[in-house]
Order: structure tokens, then sequence, then C-alpha cells
């Protein structure tokens, strides 16, 4: 008996002679492996939908927790403005600037500095444009009436302009 046949004596051909159809079996393997790749291709797309949403919901509350920080540190910068404007300003530039003077106003610029972490420096700056007090020392004296910030308010002449 040779490898080609089988005990009864017949060739391995003889299965097609009686009907043996391999396409059925071959489409339902592809039938399963479509069925396969559509529920791992749904899985996929829900997974990334998911995903997607959620990263959404991330970078709106990131946004929103950005928009309070943002806000909560322009309204202290407006309150230490209109603080300056109103209390130390006038004292600053009422007397001649003397060392003590100067002492007082940057003990008070630093310390409302140190509540603003989104500003580096605060200062007055007189009519001339130098800066007759400031958080650091090392600028007092400096003129700044070449600045922008300097000549904004100059030339609109507005009391509400800082």
């Amino acid at each position: 008996m040779t490898y080609a046949q089988d005990s009864a004596g017949r060739s391995s051909n003889s299965y097609a002679s009686q009907g043996f159809n391999p396409y059925p079996q071959w489409a339902l393997l592809i039938g399963g492996l479509l069925l396969i790749g559509l529920i791992l291709l749904f899985h996929f797309y829900t997974t990334h939908t998911r995903i997607w949403a959620n990263e959404q919901q991330r970078l709106s509350d990131q946004a929103e927790a950005m928009r309070h920080n943002i806000e909560y540190q322009l309204t202290a910068v407006h309150n230490v403005l209109m603080d300056m404007r109103e209390n130390l300003a006038p004292q600053v530039l009422s007397v001649k600037s003397g060392i003590g003077v100067q002492h007082v106003s940057t003990q008070n610029l630093v310390a409302k500095l140190s509540i603003m972490p989104g500003v580096r420096t605060l200062g007055i700056v007189d009519r001339d444009g130098v800066m007759v007090a400031s958080s650091r020392a090392a600028i007092i004296g400096e003129n700044y009436s070449d600045r922008d910030y300097y000549q904004a308010p100059r030339a609109h002449q507005g009391v509400d302009v800082i």
C-alpha cells in the first residue's frame, strides 16, 4: 500500500469522485474570518470613539480650570493696580523721592507682587517716565518714557487708563 492510498486501496482522489466539495469549508472559513474582522473593527471603532470623547472632556475641563485661574489672576492684578493707584502712587508721587519713601514703597510693591504669580515686576512711573518705585530696586530711576506701556496712557489722557 502506498502513501496515496487508504486502507481500502483507493487513491486520495476518490473523495472528489464521491462528490466532496471543499468550497463550502473555504466559504465558512472566510466568513468566520470576516466576522472576526468585523468584531475587531467594531471594537477598535468604539474604543477610538470612547478615547476621543474622554480626551475632549479632559481638554474641556483643563480649559475651564485655566479660565478660572486666569480670571483669578487678572482680578488680583486689577485689584493691586487699583490699590496702587489710589493709595501708594499718590503717596510716592506727592513727596520728593527719598530713601525712606523708596524703601517703604519697595516693600509694599514686593508684598503685592508675592500674591501674583503671573506678574514679574510692579512699579510706579512719574509723569516724566522715570521709575520712582519698583518691586525691583535695580530699575528705580530708569527712564521708560519711550516704552509703549508709558506712551499709551499718555495718549488717552483718561483717568481710568492704567
